[in-house]
């Protein structure tokens, strides 16, 4: 008997100097799980704020969408059925822009201004109203005519109004998206009648213009 009790131990003793002859359970903590990704469609109306706030509960993490998908050039443009890389999670924080992005926003940023301080001949348009295939033009140049646009960058609505230009126009709504299309549509006729269509809309105004639409 004290035989089997002096194997036992010197049994036991070998197993805790090579634990590896033990069988032991798969550890998981080996395995890392890389971030997936899926394909999102997008449809009428769809902004990345719109995008943002449907997937990952707020419209503040289009900044994240926009990292994902750095070809995408202006974040308030983008097109029916374009294929968008969404993160199967949610991120833990909205995401300040990339490098390529805020050069992206400064570069256009700096052609805005030159267009704007640029002298244009304006002699095919007088100024005053813009008829219905203009302001249908314009529209759709900003925005694809989308009234609820927020483009998640500080313009709003079918035109692209900033807040301090829409508040002066005495709508009674707070922001443009907020207001129905008519709505828009006037504010942007009694705009133009105290202010240059080149200078509230430069980018578009200069599409109409090439295209004989002014």
């Amino acid at each position: 008997m004290g035989q089997d009790l002096l194997s036992g131990v010197l049994a036991l003793s070998l197993v805790l100097l090579n634990p590896a002859s033990a069988s032991s359970a798969p550890s998981t903590s080996q395995t890392t799980q890389t971030e997936e990704m899926r394909d999102y469609a997008v449809k009428d109306g769809d902004t990345l704020s719109t995008i943002a706030e449907k997937e990952y509960g707020s419209s503040d993490f289009w900044t994240n969408i926009w990292n994902d998908n750095d070809w995408i050039e202006q974040p308030n443009l983008i097109e029916k059925d374009w294929k968008l890389k969404i993160r199967n999670t949610k991120p833990l924080a909205e995401a300040t822009l990339s490098a390529t992005l805020e050069n992206k926003v400064k570069q256009k940023k700096q052609i805005a201004k030159i267009q704007t301080s640029t002298v244009i001949d304006t002699s095919t348009y007088t100024g005053g109203p813009l008829n219905e295939a203009q302001i249908t033009f314009l529209g759709n140049c900003e925005s694809g005519m989308t009234a609820e646009r927020n483009s998640g960058n500080g313009y709003f609505g079918a035109f692209q109004f900033s807040i301090g230009t829409w508040n002066s126009m005495g709508t009674g709504y707070e922001r443009a998206d907020f207001a129905p299309l008519d709505v828009q549509k006037d504010a942007v006729q009694r705009l133009l009648a105290r202010s240059s269509i080149y200078n509230q809309f430069p980018g578009c105004a200069r599409k109409m213009q090439s295209q004989g639409i002014l």
